[in-house]
């Protein structure tokens, strides 16, 4: 009876242990965390407060200082912004109508990464990720939550369009596919990190200004 006894108990501390560490790993990643920050409502009305975003849900809980907490869908949303506690950088999201007609999403979350003549955008898609396994562990660590990009540029005309590849781009660039691919190799780019995607796109957005400003002059001066 007493082996009964302790075998419970130690079934119970390490499920108590399990629940700890996730409750760790939850808490390390952005989404999970409340960060002091702004909601300004599709009806010109700004909120301030401690806010909470969960991506894949498209909502926003917003809880203000007199104690109010409000869920807040995409559709009411415009834009929201507030100062990652994780990341220690500020953020900017705002709401864009989904460029996918397979979704039953109407509008989606999407981070503005940079902004310009061409917008980088990303929609932040979280995921646990296992740790390798280890024979000598009795109880497995649940893993940890990885925040993957998935990029979209608006274009000039303002449409949103999803980065498929090189063409897609070059194209929305005005560039050819070969000389955006030398310049990738050039500078050693890799398209799935965020700060080597952002450098490839503003870089050819000065492009973009240079050409603009040379038109303006042709016209001034005929």
């Amino acid at each position: 009876m007493r082996s009964l006894y302790f075998l419970i108990l130690g079934i119970l501390g390490g499920w108590m242990l399990h629940c700890e560490v996730l409750a760790q790993v939850e808490a390390d990643y952005a989404q999970a965390r409340w960060h002091a920050g702004q909601v300004e409502l599709a009806s010109g009305q700004t909120l301030t407060g401690n806010l909470k975003y969960q991506i894949n849900k498209n909502v926003v809980l917003l809880k203000q200082s007199d104690g109010t907490l409000q869920t807040l869908n995409s559709w009411q949303i415009k834009k929201f912004s507030f100062y990652d506690t994780l990341r220690k950088i500020s953020r900017r999201f705002c709401t864009l109508s989904n460029p996918s007609p397979r979704s039953t999403k109407d509008a989606l979350f999407m981070e503005v990464v940079y902004e310009g003549f061409v917008s980088l955008m990303s929609y932040e898609k979280t995921r646990l990720q296992a740790y390798p396994e280890d024979g000598n562990q009795k109880w497995r660590k649940p893993g940890y939550y990885v925040a993957d990009d998935l990029f979209y540029l608006v274009d000039m005309t303002g449409k949103l369009q999803k980065y498929t590849g090189l063409d897609n781009i070059a194209r929305i660039m005005g560039e050819t596919p070969l000389k955006m691919r030398q310049f990738i190799k050039t500078h050693r780019l890799n398209l799935n990190k965020r700060q080597d995607f952002r450098f490839l796109v503003e870089h050819y957005n000065e492009i973009i200004s240079r050409r603009l400003n040379q038109i303006n002059e042709d016209i001034d001066n005929p």
